[in-house]
């Protein structure tokens, strides 16, 4: 297994580990993020800035367990990745968001707790209902 990158393991460590749902909701609501629910017919979420209040956007058609990995993943983008949506251009700009990405899913798997995680891995049988 490859180790998280630093800045991505340090960041992280400062926040507790999320057991639910409600914990992750609870953690955006202290860090002054607004969460609204949504149907979205093929992405999970996104983080926004709008009217100068951070918000996350989440599928509310995911699974609760997606649903907290997708926030922890938009949180990350908020803390690591804001600055850089800034700049209008950039050189690489496929490569910097494709690590962009795996760095909010590593940051989002460090808070998860271990049974979160498992159940995110180990997805219901199709058909089976939440």
């Amino acid at each position: 297994m490859i180790p998280p990158p630093r800045h991505v393991l340090e960041r992280a460590r400062a926040f507790p580990t999320v057991h639910s749902l409600d914990e992750a909701l609870k953690l955006l609501e202290n860090l002054g993020i607004v969460v609204d629910f949504f149907d979205f017919e093929d992405i999970q979420g996104m983080f926004v800035i709008f009217s100068g209040q951070p918000r996350i956007a989440v599928n509310r058609r995911l699974r609760e367990v997606e649903k907290v990995h997708t926030l922890l993943h938009e949180l990350a983008h908020f803390l690591l990745h804001f600055d850089n949506q800034l700049e209008p251009l950039f050189f690489g700009h496929e490569f910097l968001w494709n690590q962009e990405e795996k760095e909010a899913d590593c940051f989002a798997w460090l808070l998860m707790s271990e049974g979160l995680r498992e159940d995110y891995l180990n997805p219901p049988e199709e058909g089976w209902a939440e």
